[in-house]
């Protein structure tokens, strides 16, 4: 059984990944320093970063299985949708 390395995992990520995940700590850490946590700024740009990570995620898992992200693709349209048409009403 091969050991995975940390070196193993640096290279499966994507350099997309690598520079959200590091712009997300920059952002809390200036954030922390400069008292903005007690806004809505700094949280909204790091949910808006974690999103980009959590779709960037679902790209990944349509290439090694199609059929479960044409599902959760459908999934995500019709929420969203319902959602929209709940909010209408």
């Amino acid at each position: 059984m091969q050991r995975k390395t940390l070196k193993d995992f640096h290279n499966k990520l994507s350099w997309n990944t690598k520079l959200y995940t590091l712009l997300a700590i920059v952002v809390a850490i200036v954030a922390k320093f400069s008292n903005a946590m007690n806004t809505n700024f700094a949280l909204t740009i790091i949910i808006g970063l974690l999103v980009i990570l959590f779709v960037e995620s679902f790209a990944i898992i349509s290439v090694k299985h199609p059929v479960v992200w044409g599902y959760i693709k459908w999934i995500i349209f019709l929420a969203v949708l319902a959602m929209v048409l709940l909010a209408i009403s």
